[in-house]
């Protein structure tokens, strides 16, 4: 599945997201990386964590995509966990919850179709899925407003592209999206965030983009 997603999908995600079932096997572990971290409960606000969706792509012979797709969906919260939509909206706006979301791509080295992946299905996705999309742990499309890019940290020394967009899907309700991409390597890492515009977003999405880089083995250097 690619990422070209509208940023509208976060809207209704955002003020759900405390309120999904969890959605995970047991070898699965795309978010053993950073969410086992004290640090990701204090970067984004919240004294409790829980994962809602933790698949690790699999590497397969079968594989006719010649991808590598992993997903880790989550959300932070402080205080009692929001029961209700709308009390998973008051806490997104009021900075007592937060949710994020992760997203990897890399080449199959087991599928024979691993150069199909590093042609045209990783030029489209670095190209195409920034212009307005953000995956959070998503509900049916809201009409999102005041969509606008910005840069997020580049890691130029690994030589990584970056894009990113920032959103508003509901009064009181920041979303943005980070892309880091390795031309290389056929690597990219989504990083996605859905809280309140008080919290400094463009500054978290670059410090869980720097754990999940690390994690996923795109950063090399200091």
């Amino acid at each position: 599945m690619t990422m070209v997603r509208v940023l509208s999908a976060i809207g209704a995600l955002v003020c759900a997201a405390l309120l999904l079932p969890t959605f995970a096997n047991a070898d699965d572990n795309a978010c053993n990386p950073f969410v086992n971290t004290s640090f990701l409960g204090r970067m984004l606000g919240g004294d409790e964590i829980e994962v809602l969706r933790d698949i690790t792509g699999k590497s397969s012979a079968d594989n006719t995509e010649g991808d590598l797709h992993s997903v880790c969906n989550g959300v932070v919260w402080s205080g009692a966990k929001p029961k209700t939509r709308r009390a998973a909206l008051d806490a997104l706006r009021s900075g007592r919850g937060s949710a994020f979301a992760v997203a990897t791509w890399e080449p199959d080295e087991e599928s024979p179709y691993a150069a199909k992946w590093t042609g045209k299905p990783f030029s489209l996705l670095i190209n195409t899925s920034i212009l307005g999309s953000v995956v959070l742990p998503g509900l049916p499309p809201f009409a999102p407003y005041r969509i606008r890019r910005f840069k997020p940290k580049k890691f130029a020394k690994n030589g990584l592209g970056a894009n990113g967009v920032l959103g508003t899907p509901f009064v009181g309700v920041a979303a943005g999206e980070a892309l880091w991409w390795s031309p290389a390597e056929h690597e990219i890492v989504s990083v996605s965030i859905g809280t309140t515009p008080r919290r400094p977003l463009v500054k978290e999405l670059n410090e869980l983009g720097a754990i999940v880089l690390g994690g996923f083995g795109m950063l090399t250097g200091p």
